[in-house]
């Protein structure tokens, strides 16, 4: 009875393993596209890594951050920091937490496929990921115009 009970247990983690293998083996690298006005490029990123949104206010010029995790599906919003209390109010929250001197908003939010930014002159956003951080600034190249979309990354000539 206990060889029996050895002989299965071996074959389903075999079989554990092999599933695993074959999935890792077709799973493709997805990378972050951006999309501005003079083109586009492609950065890796992992499914579950955290993308910022870093910006300041447009009113209040107060530092904002929005907080996405990267998903199959696409952006899933989940965290939001302010670094003033009036603008959990300006954005319409009932409640935030301060920690470390920010305003925190912790809500999963809507699942975007794309996120569009558009960044006023005189401005920017920074995007961050990972170790790469990109800014997004109002001039000739962008026209203050970016778009992200996580997509499979394209092949190289390498592969």
């Amino acid at each position: 009875m206990i060889s029996s009970r050895l002989r299965q247990t071996k074959g389903f983690c075999a079989l554990f393993f092999a599933s695993l293998l074959v999935t890792a083996a077709r799973a493709l690298p997805v990378c972050l596209n951006v999309q501005t006005k003079s083109g586009s490029a492609h950065h890796p990123i992992a499914l579950g890594e955290k993308l910022s949104l870093v910006f300041p206010h447009s009113i209040y010029g107060s530092q904002v951050e929005e907080h996405f995790r990267a998903t199959s599906e696409g952006f899933q919003l989940f965290e939001l920091r302010y670094a003033e209390p009036r603008l959990v109010e300006f954005y319409g929250h009932e409640w935030a937490a301060n920690e470390d001197g920010r305003w925190v908003v912790r809500k999963r939010g809507p699942l975007l496929a794309i996120l569009e930014l558009r960044v006023s002159p005189g401005s920017w956003i920074n995007v961050i990921f990972g170790t790469e951080k990109l800014t997004v600034k109002h001039d000739s190249l962008t026209d203050g115009r970016a778009r992200l979309a996580l997509s499979a990354c394209p092949h190289s000539n390498n592969d």
